[in-house]
């Protein structure tokens, strides 16, 4: 792809490489179609902030890594400018959330790490917070044992971990099971197979 002309405003930039700065201080470097970032490129925060990945249509879209000056980062599928489908965030103290992200929030199968790589919380995640718990029998993770929602009644009981009934998948081979199935995480059609 060849340099953008630095006699156009960038506002006329199309097919080419091109690095502009912002009014408030922001640097975008990167590839240019229509006059806005999009393709590969990476672009600096004026509070030091970093994202490194795709665009489209001027908006982080697609696999990128945001990293904060704080040292947290994220790495996984954005749709215009937020996290949005599979992503590992990983926080300052050293926790990690694993998992499906909508509208820049928790959404979907996730797990949260804490720092010592144990289990903080398992499950299904609406709206950023935890709905549905995921228990995991450590000795045989990530082997769902039992499952609990948190909406229901208080006089639900727990299904026993001796219930054959439940799945007994892994993530793992759900996962592989999905992509060897042609799906794309981050996609609904993953996100169906991962819960078939």
């Amino acid at each position: 792809m060849p340099q953008c002309s630095s006699s156009a405003p960038a506002g006329g930039w199309t097919n080419c490489l091109g690095v502009w700065v912002a009014p408030d201080g922001g640097k975008y470097t990167g590839e240019w179609r229509n006059g806005k970032p999009d393709g590969r490129g990476s672009y600096v925060y004026p509070k030091g902030g970093v994202y490194v990945g795709e665009w489209r249509n001027g908006a982080e879209d697609g696999d990128g890594i945001y990293t904060w000056t704080s040292g947290q980062r994220y790495e996984g599928r954005w749709r215009e400018g937020k996290r949005d489908g599979w992503g590992v965030q990983t926080y300052v103290g050293g926790d990690r959330y694993v998992g499906f992200w909508q509208n820049d929030v928790r959404a979907g199968q996730g797990v949260l790490y804490n720092q010592d790589g144990s289990i903080g919380q398992a499950g299904i995640w609406s709206n950023g917070l935890l709905n549905v718990v995921v228990f995991l029998d450590v000795k045989r993770f990530p082997f769902v044992l039992e499952v609990e929602t948190l909406e229901s009644s208080p006089g639900n009981q727990k299904p026993s971990s001796d219930d054959t009934s439940l799945p007994r998948l892994s993530a793992d081979e759900r996962v592989r099971r999905c992509i060897g199935a042609g799906a794309r995480p981050g996609t609904s059609e993953f996100s169906r197979c991962m819960n078939e």
